[in-house]
C-alpha cells in the first residue's frame, strides 16, 4: 500500500515542544546500521534477527538525538498527529486531533500512529529499506505518545520486526526470551484463545515472567523486539515520544 507523503506538508503550530527547539538544522539519519544500531548488518542479522532483543543507543551521543528530535517536529504533539494518517490515508480532521491531545493530556491515553509521513520518519523509512529491504513485507515508521502514570501496554507480542527508539521521556520494557516463531498477528498475554490453535498452545501455560528482560529506555535508547517475543511497556518518566 501506497500512501500519499504530500499530505503532510501542511504542520499547525498549536502547541509547545515537548522540549526546547534546536536553533541550527541538524542533518538527517542516513544509515540504519551506524546511526540507529551500533553493529554491523551481518553481526546484527547474525546475533539477533529474529532471536533475541538487542538494547543499543542512538549515534552515540546527545547531537545525534537532538538530530532526531527536530526530524521529528521538535516532539511538538500537534505538529506531530497532522503529519500522521489513518490506515485508509486520509488526514485526521482538526475535531480529531483535538480529541487525541486530550485523551493523551487528560486521561492518560497512549497516542499510537503508526503512519507517520514527517521528515524524520520518510529519512528513516529509507534508511530502513535500504537496510532490510529484501528482508520485509512491509516497513513503516509510526510514533507513540505517553505520559508517565498514563497508559501501560500489558503484556502481548507482534508479528512484526520493532525497532524503538526513545526520543523523549523513558518507558520501562520487559521482554521474555524464546518469541514464537511463525507469530501470525498480535494479541495479549491473557486474550482468549481465538482459535483451535491457540486453544492447544494455551494449554503449554504461559511463560515464567520472572525470565523477562528489563530494559530502561531513556532518550537515545535504541530496542529491536522480535517477532513473537512477550512484551510489557510502561511509561515512567515525562512526556515520552518513540518511534518505531
Amino acid at each position: 500500500e501506497t500512501r500519499d507523503e504530500s499530505l503532510a506538508s501542511s504542520e499547525p503550530q498549536a502547541r509547545p515542544s515537548l522540549v526546547k527547539s534546536t536553533q541550527k538544522k541538524k542533518k538527517d539519519m542516513t544509515q540504519f546500521f551506524g546511526d540507529v544500531v551500533q553493529l554491523t548488518r551481518a553481526a546484527f542479522l547474525r546475533e539477533y534477527w529474529h532471536s533475541k532483543a538487542f538494547i543499543g543507543s542512538l549515534g552515540g551521543d546527545e547531537e545525534a538525538v537532538e538530530a532526531m528530535v527536530d526530524s521529528f517536529c521538535e516532539a511538538d504533539v500537534s505538529r506531530l498527529i497532522a503529519t500522521c494518517r489513518k490506515p485508509c490515508n486520509s488526514r485526521f480532521s482538526s475535531d480529531e486531533m483535538a480529541e487525541m491531545e486530550r485523551d493523551l493530556d487528560s486521561h492518560g491515553r497512549t497516542l499510537n500512529l503508526p503512519y507517520c509521513f514527517c521528515r524524520g520518519a520518510k529519512a528513516l523509512h529509507a534508511a530502513a529499506v535500504d537496510a532490510f529491504g529484501e528482508l520485509a513485507n512491509d516497513i513503516e515508521v509510526g510514533v507513540y505518545l505517553s505520559n508517565a502514570g498514563g497508559d501501560v501496554a500489558e503484556w502481548h507480542k507482534d508479528a512484526n520486526h520493532n525497532f524503538t527508539i526513545q526520543l523523549t521521556g523513558a518507558k520501562e520494557w520487559r521482554v521474555l526470551p524464546g518469541g514464537e516463531k511463525g507469530a501470525d498477528g498480535s494479541r495479549g498475554m491473557f486474550d482468549p484463545p481465538r482459535n483451535r490453535a491457540e486453544q492447544l498452545h494455551a494449554r503449554s501455560g504461559l511463560p515464567p515472567l520472572g525470565d523477562a528482560a528489563c530494559y530502561s529506555l531513556a532518550p537515545g535508547s535504541v530496542l529491536y523486539v522480535p517477532p513473537g517475543h512477550w512484551h510489557r511497556v510502561v511509561p515512567t518518566e515525562g512526556g515520552s515520544l518513540s518511534v518505531d
